[in-house]
């Protein structure tokens, strides 16, 4: 499977075939694959089925190889994206993924950033420190990254006054429609300048 990768596509035969492959020695086999394979499209399907077929006892690996800052960025996106789908919501998750994340979303790339902060929005729970992640990345100079933060805070509890007066402006006035509608429910009156 891993020799010959083929189009990788979610009802493909491949995944189906993964899927039914026992996951605790696929996965890891995966990971493997991926550090040892020169081909970055090789690499990039690789990490996409590891997406495919999340495994919750990897999460620190995967963790680990998408803190990668010379990995390709669209591995480390599905690293992360594989994570976010293990759904690791028993106990607290943010114990596991809180370090990576917290330097994660000073990444310097937009595409990093913003699947580490869907990644807090996909942890079950909220506390003060999760809120003022997805609060200061409210403030990010990517409109996508400032979406996913603002869509993330509406089901924390966030209240209009964390969020610095200039900063809600500049939110209501965004220049990208995407930011301007996904922060107008964190905002009692979206229409008027707080």
């Amino acid at each position: 499977m891993i020799v010959a990768l083929g189009n990788c596509v979610p009802d493909g035969a491949i995944v189906d075939l993964a899927r039914a492959w026992p996951r605790s020695a696929l996965v890891p086999a995966l990971v493997h694959a991926v550090d040892i394979e020169d081909d970055l499209e090789r690499r990039r399907s690789l990490a996409w089925i590891i997406k495919q077929v999340p495994l919750e006892g990897a999460v620190a690996t995967l963790l680990s190889r998408a803190s990668r800052s010379n990995e390709d960025r669209i591995v480390r996106r599905y690293l992360l994206e594989a994570v976010q789908r293990c759904g690791i919501v028993a106990n607290d998750p943010w114990i596991l993924v809180g370090p990576t994340v917290r330097v994660l979303v000073e990444d310097p790339d937009p595409l990093i950033r913003e699947t580490a902060i869907a990644l807090i929005g996909s942890c079950e729970g909220y506390d003060a420190e999760r809120r003022a992640l997805l609060v200061a990345a409210l403030a990010d100079p990517d409109a996508t990254v400032i979406t996913v933060a603002a869509l993330a805070l509406r089901g924390t509890g966030v209240r209009e006054a964390e969020i610095p007066a200039e900063l809600a402006r500049n939110l209501l006035e965004h220049p990208d429609l995407r930011v301007r509608w996904s922060v107008g429910d964190l905002f009692e009156h979206p229409d008027m300048s707080p």
